[in-house]
């Protein structure tokens, strides 16, 4: 089962939703722009059936459903923590309430003496690895979560700059263990090489490395060739025709294609996008030839794969390898766990001892298999060493590919 499937079985109709509240219930609406709009309105066609529910809020945008009907407080109360112009309508209705507060000391509250037993969170759609965003929601909102988890929860999937943006947060991060990174194979061993960083190859601790897989070149379905060896054909027959999406120069979704080029003798054009979905869309839209990738995306857009850049086939991926075309480059994406240089000791045996026991477990081998990654577990000793390795390499794979 791929994301989009897992998702579509999980989605269910606000009506529904909000059935899971119940007279009495604190409900958190979160803050500002995050305030849920079908959920909410959801909710208000239920005022009949409540009495005493009590919804938290703040710098409300607009006037909530629960907040129009003149009875409305015979059924919710609104509490405020910061004040807008609707806040003080709301509470002009003789329905609401007030809670000064500094809002530095927010999160402490909901960890500490604040019950939610019901949250509304507006998000950003799910992007390609299944990953969702808070947004815009303010930093109280991961302390709420962790009260009602009873664990911490942050939620976080930065792009941009061929995963550079994310990776240097992970660099300038406090080492307590409270942040730590799933990073690409790209921001660590190709990015360093090509741009001035705000890290370098000393700024992190592996934690271990749980997946790899191969970098897979993909093409729409409709595409005018059905296999690699069709392909080669038909773009040699038009120098400069064909487009390459990529998400940065030098990264994993370029490098690649550069040298399959090279081996072919063939001419292609590279256009920068900014991620994966808006990739695939120019593909779909017959704007864009090819895109090298992480298999996740075969089962997830209308591509498939022509080459899959590995000495190792994956056996669910039916496409040629480097090998197989006598290309001897293996161009293989694994994601590390890392965390910021100085992590202690004790923080660090609690994360690698939990990150060891998932990736050795059958229902990971088994839910990263689907995706067509293979589980694959170093831990840190042999990670870091790993990484100096793949480093070098990448430096003189950029070097005969871009002359870097």
């Amino acid at each position: 089962m791929n994301y989009q499937d897992e998702y579509k079985q999980k989605l269910t109709a606000a009506g529904e939703a909000v059935k899971v509240v119940k007279s009495g219930d604190w409900v958190d609406y979160t803050w500002c722009t995050n305030h849920p709009v079908a959920l909410d309105r959801a909710l208000a066609a239920r005022k009949d059936e409540l009495t005493d529910v009590k919804v938290r809020g703040g710098v409300t945008m607009w006037m909530p459903e629960i907040a129009k009907a003149d009875d409305a407080g015979d059924h919710f109360t609104w509490n405020s923590w910061h004040c807008s112009g609707i806040d003080r309508k709301i509470i002009g209705k003789g329905m609401g309430f007030f809670a000064p507060m500094r809002y530095s000391e927010l999160p402490r509250f909901y960890r500490e003496n604040v019950s939610v037993d019901v949250a509304m969170i507006q998000v950003t759609p799910m992007d390609s690895h299944g990953n969702f965003s808070y947004a815009l929601a303010a930093s109280h909102l991961a302390d709420m979560l962790e009260k009602k988890l009873g664990q911490p929860v942050v939620v976080q999937n930065v792009v941009g700059a061929g995963g550079t943006q994310g990776t240097t947060q992970i660099a300038q991060a406090k080492p307590d263990g409270y942040t730590i990174g799933f990073d690409p194979t790209g921001a660590l061993c190709l990015q360093p090489h090509m741009n001035k960083l705000e890290y370098g190859v000393d700024s992190f601790q592996f934690l271990g490395i749980v997946t790899q897989q191969p970098v897979v070149m993909m093409t729409p379905k409709n595409a005018p060739w059905k296999n690699l060896e069709e392909m080669v054909e038909i773009v040699r027959k038009a120098p400069g025709k064909y487009i390459v999406g990529i998400s940065g120069r030098g990264n994993m979704s370029h490098v690649p294609v550069l040298a399959l080029a090279k081996h072919y003798g063939l001419q292609l054009r590279y256009v920068t996008y900014r991620s994966t979905p808006e990739t695939m869309k120019e593909m779909a839209a017959g704007r864009l030839h090819f895109h090298a990738d992480n298999p996740v995306a075969l089962s997830q857009y209308e591509v498939y794969g022509l080459i899959q850049f590995s000495d190792r086939k994956v056996d669910n991926l039916p496409m040629p390898n480097s090998a197989d075309i006598g290309l001897n480059k293996n161009f293989v994406m694994w994601q590390a766990c890392i965390a910021p240089k100085g992590l202690p000791a004790d923080v660090t045996k609690t994360l690698v001892d939990a990150l060891s026991e998932v990736a050795h477990s059958p229902e990971y081998a088994e839910a990263v298999r689907k995706l067509s990654v293979n589980p694959w577990w170093l831990g840190p000793e042999d990670a870091q060493a790993f990484y100096a390795k793949e480093f070098a390499a990448y430096g003189e794979a950029l070097k005969e590919a871009l002359g870097k």
